[in-house]
């Protein structure tokens, strides 16, 4: 479990060089620790590029044991069908963390213009 973060920046990088349209960036806190955790793949950003008119935005997915919720970037293709076009672990639900999270994902999406209505739970 100490060992988890160093396998998940290794996997993280292994995918970069497999691809270098993938996309990750992290938040620390003030101490260092890792906050937040955001990654896209690159057929995830292509999807967004043909399919990103509407996103939801759910970040009620349960916690792991990091008490990290899981929030999931999402859209429909023209089939009608989910497609994921980024992910996080997101440490709190505050207000900065939300938008570190916005700004990260506009970010990666920085070729593809913003989505025309943005979904989100309460």
């Amino acid at each position: 479990m100490a060992d988890d973060i160093n396998k998940l920046f290794a996997f993280f990088s292994e995918c970069k060089m497999q691809n270098s349209k993938f996309y990750w960036d992290m938040q620390l806190d003030e101490d260092g620790v890792v906050k937040n955790i955001f990654w896209s793949h690159a057929s995830s950003q292509a999807e967004y590029a043909d399919f990103g008119d509407a996103v939801t935005l759910d970040a009620t997915y349960k916690t792991n044991i990091y008490g990290m919720s899981l929030a999931m970037f999402v859209g429909a293709s023209h089939h009608i069908q989910d497609t994921l076009f980024g992910c996080a672990l997101l440490r709190d639900k505050k207000i900065e963390s939300f938008e570190w999270l916005f700004k990260t994902f506009k970010n990666c999406m920085e070729d593809c213009p913003s989505p025309r209505c943005v979904l989100t739970g309460k």
